[in-house]
């Protein structure tokens, strides 16, 4: 039984739109060309065989036109699934193709890069990649940013092989990261820079890209196409900053903050995008908040009136979104600069005592926002403005026994009886009566902190 794949399989699927631009074509006018008979088809074997007998004979000819019309007649047969299963038993296929590429004429050039591209789709032909000068040849040709079209199908090919790190370290070798912030920098087409970022976002999961590729400025360079008119580029620009790992380097965070990248989240999430786009939006504004200096920068760039007016608007988003808000607004308050934005203006305050009566939502959510008011305890002023203005101990008397007390008679109905019931609701009685009147006495106490002040309290 023959394990062979049928005849003429389709074309790869289109999973990634920018490994697919070239495979526009007619499907019934390239059948016809391998119709034996009326009734009968070659094997595909067969069928590759022909194509590439043709490319060997043509290549040594002095005809550009029969050298082209060689290179598109295999170029569609690049595209199909398993064409590497056909390709890889013919050993001098990779020979030929670099002789192509190495004539002296950019539209030859340009679709045997396109045909490397396609053929580097598959992962199994990488190890034959690896044993030829490709990558190096390749990087070579990148450094001349003028060739608009040689550049982009470059970075394409390159994006679809650097997912192996050897391959990414003989990329680093050949300082294409050079190239690459060139690109980045000076570049106005759309399908080179989509190509570029995106070989970019391939390349930063290794810290050793990561390290050349901010020596050239590149993660600045990308997001300065957060802000491009085509969609398309907006978003490979907002997943490769997504995935940049930001860990390991002030640099990252400094380029990203040249970059305007709080600009470009805050208007995001304000328009009317799509929810995938918000959403992404969201766990990157998430990502960067972690960091002290991002923080501080949020609050520099008006985040904070962002957030406020994002939880005021609630009704326009979904519960996960508008407790994201609520979230971050809490975790801002860990920057002195933040607090005193906040401590300014009594709508922003208010936030946190509105939510804590929110006894639907999970204690998490509570931790943050206790969390968020401790951070003002140690300032006198603020304490004043949380006790005379925003009934702090009463609030958190209320949140005491709607919260502690309510959890604890939940647990007490299902192991005792009604009897023992009424007394435990008689002890919660008094202990209630107990808080009021300890709320009161704490109320007239008056307030001094002279240790203690804003000056000199942790941000953590």
């Amino acid at each position: 039984m023959s394990i062979s794949p049928p005849p003429f399989s389709p074309p790869r699927s289109a999973t990634n739109e920018e490994d697919n631009n070239d495979n526009v074509h007619d499907d019934d006018d390239d059948d016809d060309e391998y119709i034996d008979s009326a009734r009968t088809l070659i094997s595909s074997f067969d069928l590759y065989k022909n194509a590439i007998d043709r490319l060997r004979s043509s290549v040594s000819c002095q005809s550009i036109e029969q050298q082209q019309n060689s290179l598109e007649h295999f170029k569609p047969l690049s595209t199909r699934t398993n064409a590497w299963l056909y390709m890889r038993i013919h050993d001098d296929l990779f020979s030929i193709l670099l002789d192509y590429l190495l004539i002296e004429n950019l539209s030859i050039q340009s679709t045997v890069l396109s045909i490397f591209a396609n053929i580097a789709c598959e992962q199994a032909s990488h190890e034959q990649i690896f044993e030829t000068n490709l990558i190096d040849i390749v990087c070579r040709k990148v450094v001349d940013t003028s060739q608009i079209d040689i550049t982009n199908r470059c970075f394409r090919l390159l994006g679809n092989i650097c997912t192996v790190e050897d391959a990414a370290r003989k990329m680093i070798e050949a300082d294409l990261t050079r190239s690459m912030g060139n690109v980045l920098r000076v570049c106005t087409d759309a399908a080179c820079l989509h190509s570029t970022i995106r070989c970019s976002r391939k390349l930063s999961t290794y810290a050793f890209c990561r390290d050349r590729m901010l020596d050239s400025m590149c993660l600045l360079s990308i997001c300065k196409q957060l802000f491009a008119e085509k969609v398309a580029l907006r978003k490979e620009a907002m997943k490769a900053v997504l995935e940049w790992d930001i860990d390991s380097s002030d640099r990252s965070r400094s380029q990203l903050r040249e970059g305007e990248i709080f600009r470009f989240l805050i208007t995001t999430m304000e328009g009317k995008s799509d929810k995938e786009y918000r959403h992404i939006a969201f766990r990157l504004l998430n990502n960067l908040l972690r960091y002290s200096d991002m923080r501080t920068e949020f609050g520099l760039r008006n985040g904070l009136d962002f957030l406020l007016n994002m939880i005021h608007n609630h009704q326009y988003q979904s519960t996960y979104e508008h407790l994201k808000c609520i979230g971050l607004f809490c975790v801002c308050c860990q920057e002195t600069h933040n607090r005193r934005l906040i401590k300014d203006d009594m709508n922003k305050l208010e936030i946190f005592f509105n939510y804590l009566e929110k006894y639907q939502y999970r204690s998490n959510f509570l931790d943050l926002l206790l969390t968020a008011i401790g951070q003002f305890i140690y300032d006198e002023q603020s304490l004043i403005i949380f006790v005379k203005q925003m009934q702090f101990i009463e609030r958190m008397c209320d949140l005491l026994e709607s919260v502690v007390m309510i959890k604890y008679e939940n647990n007490e109905k299902r192991s005792l009886g009604d009897d023992e019931q009424d007394s435990i609701r008689r002890k919660r009685q008094k202990t209630k009566h107990t808080v009021r009147k300890n709320s009161i006495f704490f109320k007239n106490i008056p307030l001094k902190l002279p240790e203690r002040t804003e000056n000199f309290s942790p941000d953590s």
